[in-house]
């Protein structure tokens, strides 16, 4: 009898131990894409994750807590997940194309473009593949994620380009202004003692001189590009508009 009861106990045992593993494993995700794109003072995301299913009809997603505007589409269906926890919702007794290899799932969302933005994921299932695309440019691939692992990236500053610009134009400015009013008064210093310049002599000097000012502002630009303080795109507007500033002077003194 004790004996019987020994190996119904262990039969039980090993009966949970399967149910457990088939619960845990009933899901796995071969690819999950995430597409952040800029929309004014918001972050729209865009997750899309082929899911690969066996018999278990309940599924369950990470979302931010600070997301608003969660949508969620299975097979070109919406459908409604219940929030269980902070970051966790969950959609129980999906049934629709169950006798399908995997589903395709697409979930959307909005958070506020905070400065700096740190994008965070936690995987609830065994992932194949991930990659995160921020306004079209690939920021992280990985492969091989356990479930339950977390991760979190921190997203490069984006400057805008005409704020950039017009930076860099007052910067200019005003070095010219200091370099005018220096000059304005040297020139007066002479003409008081009574000597008189040379007007070609002047415009070679103040075209030399803001050469050197805006050979300047390109270094710095390059530095800040190094330094990842601005994009490749905003580098490069940068880099040809003031490029084309010092080809001219640089015409104008040939001349």
């Amino acid at each position: 009898m004790k004996t019987s009861q020994k190996t119904l106990t262990f039969i039980g045992v090993i009966a949970l131990l399967i149910c457990l593993s088939t619960s845990i494993e009933a899901h796995s995700v071969t690819d999950h894409d995430v597409q952040i794109n800029t929309i004014d003072d918001t972050f729209s995301i865009e997750e899309q994750i082929i899911l690969k299913q066996k018999d278990n009809a309940n599924l369950s997603f990470f979302v931010p807590s600070d997301a608003i505007d969660i949508s969620f589409i299975i097979n070109n269906t919406d459908i409604q997940a219940t929030s269980i926890s902070e970051n966790r919702y969950k959609i129980t007794n999906y049934t629709q194309g169950l006798n399908q290899d995997q589903i395709e799932i697409t979930l959307t969302y909005t958070q506020s473009k905070e400065t700096p933005f740190t994008f965070s994921k936690e995987f609830v299932y065994n992932t194949t593949t991930f990659t995160l695309t921020v306004d079209q440019k690939t920021i992280s691939s990985l492969e091989s994620i356990n479930a339950e692992s977390a991760l979190t990236i921190t997203l490069p500053e984006e400057q805008d380009t005409k704020t950039s610009l017009n930076l860099y134009t007052t910067i200019l400015i005003a070095l010219l202004v200091v370099l005018v009013i220096v000059t304005s008064a040297y020139g007066i210093k002479k003409r008081g003692n009574g000597v008189k310049r040379n007007r070609d002599v002047d415009s070679s000097e103040l075209l030399t001189t803001e050469k050197a000012l805006l050979m300047n502002v390109l270094k710095e630009i390059e530095k800040k590009h190094r330094d990842h303080k601005i994009s490749d795109e905003t580098y490069q507007k940068l880099k040809t508009h003031y490029k084309q500033q010092t080809v001219d002077i640089m015409s104008s003194l040939e001349d």
